[in-house]
C-alpha cells in the first residue's frame, strides 16, 4: 500500500510536545513528498522527501531518503540526507549517509555514519 502526502501537517491537541500531537507512521506506509508537523514525527515506514518537525524519530525499520530538520531528532533506522538539528541522538541501529548540523550529537556504539559532523552556532 502507497500513501502520498504533500505537506502534512499535525493539528491534534495533546502529546508530548506541546500542545501538538504526534504522527506515527508505521513499516508498511511509504510516503512521498514533503512533511511538517508542529508536534513529533515518528516514522517506521519509508520516506521519500524532507521532513520537519519539532521532533522527529527514524524507528529502527524507517528509512528516509531526504533531510530531516527538527529541533531533536532521535535515528534508529536509516537517512540519506542532511540533518538538521539542535539535539541529534544516533542509536546503536543507525545509518547515516549525509552531514550531521548540530548543537548536541550523541553517537551509540554500532552506529554508522558517513558524513560529517557540523557543530552550529548557537545563532543559527
Amino acid at each position: 500500500m502507497k500513501y502520498t502526502f504533500l505537506a502534512v501537517e499535525a493539528w491534534m491537541d495533546g502529546g508530548a510536545v506541546g500542545n501538538h500531537g504526534r504522527t506515527v507512521f508505521s513499516q508498511d506506509c511509504i510516503v512521498s513528498g514533503q512533511m511538517y508537523s508542529r508536534g513529533a514525527v515518528e516514522m517506521n515506514g519509508q520516506m521519500i522527501g524532507d521532513i520537519s518537525g519539532a521532533s522527529v524519530v527514524i524507528g529502527q525499520n524507517g528509512i528516509v531518503s531526504g533531510d530531516l530538520n527538527a529541533d531533536d531528532t532521535a535515528i534508529y533506522g536509516t537517512v540519506f540526507g542532511e540533518i538538521r538539528a539542535r539535539s541529534v541522538d544516533l542509536g546503536g541501529t543507525a545509518v547515516v549517509r549525509g552531514n550531521i548540523s548540530h548543537d548536541r550529537v550523541s553517537i551509540q556504539a554500532g552506529a554508522d555514519l558517513m558524513g560529517r559532523l557540523i557543530r552550529r552556532l548557537a545563532a543559527e
